[in-house]
């Protein structure tokens, strides 16, 4: 039985691999014989477009994304439906691909706008919340941070802010909160919901995210 009529036999522009694809998927674009091609095509694209768009200097040096930033200094790079960090696009050229529990830390320099693969590292969402306690930046107004006993043990005020100010971000889970505040995550759902520490005000650490 020969293949139906509705489709047709194209070449994969990476691979060479013949396919099969509908028509309409062509007019829409379809040039690829699956996913790692796809993804190959987009990164030789993104290979293009960005490094122009970085300051590329010494070996061990910072390299400023030197297109958009948002607020907090980040490059943000894409279109307008998908715009990702500078940082990231950085990495993914370099090592490649992330799962999308991933992040990109700027684990050398804590430059934002820094694009230079050899100051980044990969981690685990917890792992990005560890280093901002740790490196303190989110501590400005608050570094008094006045010891106060909770219902969960004792935290500081500033602690009890941070935690609520990650969860929303919608960024990181109870469980990511947890384990890189040493909390068990109850205490987190306890704080965020504010069963515990529902007195203190709403005011929220000043961010370099």
């Amino acid at each position: 039985m020969g293949r139906p009529r509705t489709q047709r036999l194209i070449a994969c522009l990476i691979c060479g691999k013949e396919f099969l694809a509908h028509p309409s998927a062509i007019l829409k674009g379809r040039r690829y014989c699956g996913r790692d091609c796809r993804y190959k095509a987009e990164m030789n694209q993104k290979e293009t477009d960005f490094w122009p768009l970085v300051d590329i200097r010494g070996e061990d040096e910072c390299w400023p994304f030197i297109g958009y930033r948002d607020p907090n200094g980040y490059g943000t790079f894409g279109s307008e439906n998908r715009k990702h960090k500078a940082h990231r696009i950085a990495w993914e050229l370099t090592y490649g691909e992330l799962t999308s529990n991933e992040v990109v830390r700027h684990f050398v320099c804590d430059n934002p706008p820094c694009c230079n693969p050899k100051h980044l590292r990969k981690g685990s969402q917890s792992d990005n919340v560890a280093d901002t306690v740790s490196k303190g930046r989110h501590a400005r107004g608050l570094k008094h941070s006045l010891s106060l006993q909770g219902k969960s043990g004792i935290l500081t005020r500033y602690q009890v802010k941070l935690i609520r100010h990650f969860y929303a971000t919608d960024e990181f889970s109870h469980k990511d909160i947890a384990n890189a505040m040493g909390v068990s995550k109850a205490t987190v759902q306890s704080i965020c919901a504010r069963r515990n520490w529902g007195w203190l005000s709403e005011g929220e650490p000043e961010v370099a995210w």
